[in-house]
């Protein structure tokens, strides 16, 4: 029998022959040779040959000899490890998902569990892949971020079999029942209103992306938070954001707040724009930088959800600034006490954040 590469000595290729079949699972885990004798016929070589080659298979770890019983092809599948792994997963761009597993990382004790992140890079296909692909390698949990049905519609159904524990760190995906933390909508209005106020804002408008829903509570509540102030935020200075270009491919998430300032310009729009975090709000100052429009004397620019953008920004932005790190301890915290068998009823904490002013105001 020809093996291939007739260059190498013939124990070689015929323990690199046994190899490729067990690495094909031709030979499965735990199955016995033929005989030695057997051995010998099939392939056409001589004792001395087989033996040699069986001797590498077995500091290669392919193989097992047991005294009286012949060779058998060694279990390869890994022990269970005393450390469990827990799985971060995302769409999310790298910047932002790095600040998340700092918090997961510095919570976990490290002598029982290690976060293995699995983030889709803003790729929503892979995204969904990677939902099907946590499924099948059993974690000890899961902290999940997803993203609005109005972007892409997920599907869980593997993750929610799999019985696996979950903390989710967002709000979408009601079908997902389980324990959550989030940035306080309300609490991030009420700053940016009050800001707004102070600093006497005049001519608000407002870019906001999906979920609809949630464009809807944002903009009751800034309403609520500035009433009696004299500072309208009328319905005709509300533009929703196209957001998918933040999912192409490569991803950019700011160009389409580049696009829709563009679009406004092109319109004639001043005053001060309200973004709903710093990607579109970055994008937007690109635009007006672009079309010579100074910032903050002719449009002032905030944004009310901070994202990791440092070092993309032209200008310093005003935002509302949160703690992804906060928010993933506060996640990971429930996530261990469903690990450890809490079955108490499902909880949702709310993480608040601060106005940090910047040269767009």
């Amino acid at each position: 029998m020809s093996f291939g590469q007739e260059y190498l000595p013939k124990y070689q290729l015929f323990a690199n022959e046994i190899e490729r079949q067990i690495r094909a699972n031709e030979l499965l885990d735990g199955v016995p040779l033929p005989s030695l004798r057997a051995l010998i016929r099939d392939y056409g070589v001589s004792q001395p040959t087989v033996e040699r080659g069986l001797k590498i298979l077995l500091e290669r770890n392919l193989l097992k000899h047991y005294e009286g019983r012949g060779y058998f092809v060694a279990n390869r599948k890994p022990l269970r490890l005393s450390v469990r792994k827990i799985a971060l997963i995302t769409p999310q761009l790298d910047s932002d998902t790095n600040l998340y597993l700092k918090g997961i990382s510095e919570t976990l004790d490290p002598e029982k569990y290690i976060c293995s992140t699995f983030s889709a890079h803003s790729d929503l296909g892979k995204f969904q892949q990677t939902l099907n692909q946590v499924a099948q390698l059993d974690p000890a949990g899961v902290i999940i971020y997803t993203i609005p049905k109005e972007i892409c519609r997920i599907d869980v159904s593997a993750l929610l079999g799999a019985g696996i524990p979950i903390v989710a760190i967002e709000p979408y995906l009601p079908e997902i029942l389980c324990d959550r933390v989030l940035i306080s909508q309300q609490n991030m209005v009420k700053k940016a209103a009050r800001y707004i106020i102070e600093n006497n804002l005049r001519d608000l408008a407002m870019l906001i992306g999906p979920p609809r829903w949630q464009k809807d509570e944002t903009i009751k509540a800034f309403r609520l938070n500035l009433k009696g102030s004299g500072i309208d935020l009328p319905d005709e200075r509300i533009f929703m954001l196209d957001i998918s270009h933040g999912y192409a491919d490569p991803p950019d998430p700011y160009i389409s707040g580049e696009l829709k300032m563009t679009e406004l310009l092109e319109n004639g729009f001043r005053g001060t724009l309200i973004c709903g975090h710093d990607y579109p709000a970055i994008g937007a100052m690109r635009a007006l930088m672009k079309a010579g429009v100074k910032v903050p004397e002719q449009i002032k620019l905030l944004s009310i959800m901070s994202c990791a953008s440092s070092g993309f920004s032209p200008m310093k932005l005003t935002t509302v600034d949160f703690s992804p790190s906060e928010i993933a301890h506060v996640a990971t915290k429930l996530l261990m006490r469903r690990i450890k068998g809490y079955k108490g009823p499902l909880e949702t904490h709310y993480i608040s954040g601060d106005i940090i002013e910047g040269e767009t105001t």
